[in-house]
Parts: structure tokens; C-alpha cells; sequence
């Protein structure tokens, strides 16, 4: 059995889309640029090929979307709306975001993904504009941005979430290697894309 993420792909064709439309639309429209292009490198794989290890973390692709969900959540909902949730590696556990569960399957994981960004996208369309801040504090979690004192808040503006969208780079090279595991050789499609140059680098968890 295979995972079906083409599905949840909202530009299957990924078609880069850029336009004179400002700088918000351009920043949101290359973040979902990305997570397509995520869910494109894993559709059809199976769980041997998504749970393959490579490096010597022992990071694989299907641990790759899992800590991917929970930097959506560790972005959006912990780090600018204040909310009282958790994440592996703030809660004693550093390696869980990454760590695949025996009973953990692929879909269960992607559920898990597809929930996390659905409400990253419901938080950024409700957000006044990109530099809306945090409340001190982490005060007023759940209200609305535009009736929260953002010109008060302590934390970082909208922005910067942006920059996480560099570590749905990482995927390359592990589609990679399990490319080259394949039987018969490499399976790269024929569609495949330059990858992107990204600095290689720690995972900085947010």
C-alpha cells in the first residue's frame, strides 16, 4: 500500500505561483509552494520507503512530515497565538518530533500534517497583516488577531514564519536516497525539478 498525498496537494501541477500581488501573497504563495512540493516527493511511497533511514540521525521521510506538522503548530498556534499546546522537543521527549511509532502508520501521520497546516492557513487568513505579533505574555490566546495589541506584543511578527518553509528543503536529499534503494535504480520522475539551495544545517527547532 502506498500513501495518497496528491490529494491534499492544492497545485498539483505546481505551477511556482508568483504575481504582482504584494509581499504577503508572494510569501504565502511560496510557503504553499513548498508544502506541495512536499507532498508531491511522497506520494505514492510506500511506508518501507517513507520509514527508510539514511543518515545517521536516523531521519526519515515520513519523521520528516511528522516534525513538519508539529512546526506548523509550534509557528502558528504556540508561537503567535499564545496557545497552551505542547511539542516534542519542549516536552522532554527532542528526537519525537522525527521518531515513527510502530503503531504510527502513514496515513495516521499525514492526517496529523494535513490538520496542523488547515489551521496554520486559518490563522495566517485571520492575521490583520505580517507583522502581527504575539500578545505579551502569550495573553489572549484565542482571540482574534486583529482585536489583539500586537503593537504590544514581545513576540517575533508573522513574517519570519516564512523562513520555516527552508526545511521542507530537507526532503531532497532524503528522496534522494530512498530513490536510489529503489529496485532497478533511480526512480527520479521525469518532471523532477533542480532542488532547491538550501544551507545544509541543524534542524533548529522552534
Amino acid at each position: 500500500m502506498t500513501l495518497d498525498t496528491a490529494r491534499f496537494m492544492l497545485d498539483p501541477s505546481r505551477a511556482q505561483r508568483r504575481g504582482d500581488t504584494g509581499e504577503r501573497d508572494l510569501l504565502v504563495n511560496f510557503l504553499e509552494f513548498q508544502r506541495d512540493t512536499l507532498l508531491w516527493k511522497l506520494n505514492s511511497l510506500t511506508r518501507e520507503q517513507l520509514t527508510a533511514t539514511h543518515t545517521p540521525s536516523g531521519m526519515s521521510l515520513l519523521g520528516l512530515l511528522k516534525h513538519l506538522a508539529y512546526v506548523e503548530r509550534s509557528w502558528f498556534q504556540i508561537r503567535l497565538l499564545g496557545r497552551p499546546l505542547t511539542v516534542p522537543w519542549r516536552a522532554g521527549d527532542p528526537g519525537g518530533d522525527f521518531r515513527i511509532e510502530p503503531n504510527e502508520t502513514p496515513d495516521a501521520v499525514l492526517a496529523f500534517y494535513v490538520r496542523e497546516v488547515e489551521e496554520s492557513r486559518r490563522i495566517l487568513a485571520d492575521a490583520p497583516s505580517l507583522d502581527a505579533r504575539a500578545a505579551k505574555g502569550g495573553a489572549a490566546a484565542h482571540a482574534p488577531l486583529d482585536s489583539r495589541p500586537h503593537d504590544r506584543g514581545d513576540g517575533p511578527p508573522l513574517r519570519p514564519r516564512r523562513l520555516h518553509a527552508r526545511v521542507y528543503g530537507r526532503s531532497d536529499r532524503r528522496v534522494a536516497a530512498t530513490q536510489a534503494d529503489a529496485p532497478g535504480g533511480p526512480c527520479v520522475r521525469a518532471d523532477t525539478p533542480p532542488a532547491p539551495l538550501l544551507r545544509a544545517g541543524p534542524v533548529r527547532r522552534r
